[in-house]
């Protein structure tokens, strides 16, 4: 695990240590993984969470929050798959930055991060997205309703919650997901401010390769890919718990390497 390095003022004091190569950040927390995109998809220091396969990946050495690029994807075929069932907590937190130049279309999400699957049915799994209006959603199944859990108080297994809050055009944008589980929070972060909020109904997975940056799942034996991701992400960590409103400050206010 790197330790980080500390930015020295011109008065030679060491200032705030960097820690964007740091996976268990910030302090006190234990990371599951930590994808850096400088040029690979691996993740720093728990090599058992690089990616299972690459499809039409770019990397921008020109638009970038941190390290040396950031992961650009096409908004059409770009895919990222991660090793089988390896975000299948029950528990978690996910963080990202992402940066967007065009507001998604009603019908297409671009995918952040996602675990859902149907199969032969019911729908399990869960997606972490930036929706049209630019705006951040989860959606949470170990079922399937005609409406999910706010809007329907009555559902029990399957939980969406939507920001109102945007995220902006052409600027990077720290974005954040804690989930506490069953019948407790699950809450959606725009930098250091939460903008929706919600009790987590059951959660359950099928077997799966969790997709980044697209949606990935089958129907019967039937595979589909949609919800593509257009623009550039860097920085994007996983924790198998719940940060706190500490961490995610933290987080946000990450210092670069």
């Amino acid at each position: 695990m790197s330790l980080g390095k500390a930015k020295i003022l011109s008065q030679g004091v060491a200032a705030v240590s960097c820690t964007t190569s740091t996976l268990n950040y910030p302090t006190g927390v234990t990371g599951t993984a930590l994808y850096e995109f400088n040029s690979n998809t691996n993740s720093t220091s728990s090599s058992s969470y690089n990616s299972y396969s690459i499809h039409n990946l770019s990397f921008s050495t020109s638009v970038k929050k941190y390290g040396s690029a950031s992961a650009v994807f096409n908004g059409s075929s770009t895919k990222i798959n991660l090793p089988q069932n390896s975000l299948n907590f029950s528990e978690f937190s996910i963080s990202a930055w992402v940066y967007i130049s065009s507001n998604p279309a009603s019908n297409a999400p671009y995918t952040i991060l996602s675990t859902y699957d149907y199969q032969s049915g019911p729908s399990k799994g869960w997606t972490f997205q930036i929706t049209n209006g630019q705006h951040v959603r989860f959606s949470g199944h170990a079922g399937d309703c005609s409406n999910p859990f706010p809007a329907d108080p009555s559902c029990s297994v399957y939980t969406r919650i939507e920001s109102t809050a945007q995220v902006p055009l052409n600027t990077w944008t720290f974005v954040a997901l804690t989930n506490s589980g069953t019948g407790n929070a699950v809450t959606l972060w725009i930098g250091n401010s939460v903008v929706a909020t919600t009790t987590m109904q059951s959660l359950s997975y099928h077997t799966n390769y969790p997709s980044l940056g697209y949606a990935s799942y089958y129907v019967g034996s039937t595979a589909y890919s949609e919800s593509f991701f257009a623009g550039n992400i860097d920085q994007l960590r996983v924790y198998n718990n719940v940060l706190t409103q500490g961490s995610i400050t933290s987080l946000n206010n990450e210092v670069n390497c």
